[in-house]
């Protein structure tokens, strides 16, 4: 069995089948992730332990939509989020915007039509983000520098210096596996970020590694 993204080549699937190799071609990120998971304990003959995983996932992102759900508006922080390149952000229709929103944020840009797209510095300044969540990819590297220089960049940008995010330095960089492959915990940190003594009593790091 080949399990491979939805942007598998048509000729490879075909050489593959061809060859007698199973191909499955499927999404393991949200909202497919739990079909996916499903499908592979069907496929591998453990149900049980495919649906004991996605029980413990949703049980934090429950944890999660249950706390933040009576926030009002106001409550909750203007986020600017940044995609993989400099003023490179999320949508409407884009999952970054879905989870920014199920932690208890609002992005400056979910009203944009796009799922991604760029914005302009001044739309960013006018828009006055309250924090900035940078993710970080293996293009950026993964040691601390990378994320010390990334966090650097914000703050020497001159279209952000009088934004709220920079005077109060509250600017987080992520790792894309945590937001993407590693969901539940990207809204762990994502939560805690925004909405630190609603979640005084959780440690994403700790249940990050738990997790692993």
């Amino acid at each position: 069995l080949v399990i491979a993204s939805e942007g598998l080549d048509d000729e490879i699937r075909a050489q593959l089948e061809e060859a007698g190799v199973a191909v499955l071609e499927e999404s393991s990120t949200f909202p497919r992730r739990a079909a996916f998971m499903q499908n592979l304990g069907l496929i591998l003959d453990a149900e049980d332990k495919a649906t004991e995983f996605l029980e413990y996932e949703a049980s934090y992102e429950d944890l999660v939509k249950e706390r933040v759900a009576s926030l009002a508006v106001e409550e909750k922080p203007t986020v600017f989020f940044e995609w993989y390149m400099p003023w490179y952000s999320s949508g409407c229709n884009g999952s970054y915007n879905e989870m920014i929103c199920t932690a208890g944020g609002l992005n400056i840009a979910g009203d944009e039509p796009e799922s991604s797209m760029a914005l302009s510095p001044e739309f960013v300044a006018e828009a006055n983000p309250d924090m900035i969540v940078r993710m970080l990819t293996f293009y950026d590297g993964e040691d601390l520098d990378a994320y010390q220089t990334l966090c650097a960049d914000f703050l020497n940008r001159s279209a952000l210096e009088d934004t709220t995010a920079v005077t109060t330095e509250q600017i987080y960089i992520i790792k894309n596996t945590v937001l993407v492959a590693r969901r539940p915990i990207g809204l762990l940190y994502l939560a805690k970020w925004f909405h630190p003594d609603l979640f005084t009593d959780v440690d994403p790091a700790a249940v990050h590694e738990e997790y692993v």
